[in-house]
C-alpha cells in the first residue's frame, strides 16, 4: 500500500469505477480498486487500519449467511467499513457455482442485495460471483437484479468498458514479491 500511495495511485470502489463509465466524470490519474471478498474477520482487524493509513478505500463483498458467523466480519465491523468509505457489495447469500445452482439465482442475487440494502440502509451496486464463475444466465440475471456492475477472476488486461457485468480483477496473491505486484499494474512511473 505504501509503495501504491508513494507512486500517486488513488483508490476508488467499484461503485465509483461504474458510475463514471456510466455517467462520466473525471477518473483519479492512476486509480485502483481494491477487493476483498468473502468477509473474513482478519480484512478488518489487518487490512482497515492499513489501507485508512494510506486514506485508501476499498469494496467488500460479502456472504450474506457469513455475516455473524465465527471467523467473519460482523454486522457492527460492516458498519465501520462503511464508516472508512468502503463499498459494500453482495456475494451472494451462501457462495454457491451460480452456473450448476441457476434455480437459485433469485436467492443468491436479488436477495442478498435485498437483505444487505435493509439490515445496513445501502444501496449495494455491485455483486462478486461466487468462485469467479458464470455463463450468459448468470450474467444477464445479474444485470437485471438491480446492480450496476458485477466482478469475476483474472489476470489479464484485456477489459472492455461496457462489459460491466464481468469486471476482471487482478489477484494479489501472499507469495507475490513486489515486482510480481508492481507488475500487475498498468501505469508505472
Amino acid at each position: 500500500m505504501k509503495w501504491l500511495s508513494d507512486h500517486g495511485y488513488k483508490t476508488i470502489t467499484i461503485k465509483q469505477l461504474s458510475d463514471l463509465i456510466l455517467n462520466g466524470g473525471q477518473m483519479p490519474k492512476k486509480p485502483v480498486v481494491i477487493t476483498f471478498d468473502d468477509g473474513d474477520a482478519d480484512m478488518v482487524s489487518n487490512a482497515l487500519p492499513i489501507l485508512q493509513k494510506y486514506d485508501f478505500i476499498a469494496t467488500s463483498y460479502l456472504i450474506v449467511k457469513w455475516i455473524d458467523a465465527p471467523h467473519y466480519i460482523t454486522s457492527d465491523q460492516v458498519g465501520e467499513l462503511v464508516k472508512a468509505g468502503w463499498e459494500i457489495g453482495s456475494h451472494s447469500m451462501s457462495h454457491l457455482d451460480l452456473t450448476q445452482n441457476e434455480d437459485n439465482l433469485s436467492y443468491e442475487i436479488r436477495e442478498s442485495r435485498t437483505r444487505l440494502n435493509e439490515k445496513f440502509g445501502l444501496e449495494v451496486k455491485s455483486f462478486a460471483y461466487p468462485f469467479g464463475m458464470i455463463d450468459e444466465k448468470v450474467v444477464n440475471f445479474t444485470a437485471n437484479s438491480g446492480y450496476q456492475a458485477a466482478v469475476g477472476l483474472g489476470n489479464t488486461y484485456q477489459q472492455g468498458l461496457f462489459d460491466l457485468f464481468y469486471l476482471v480483477r487482478m489477484e494479489v496473491r501472499q507469495e507475490y514479491s513486489m515486482d510480481d505486484f508492481i507488475n500487475l499494474l498498468p501505469w508505472k512511473d
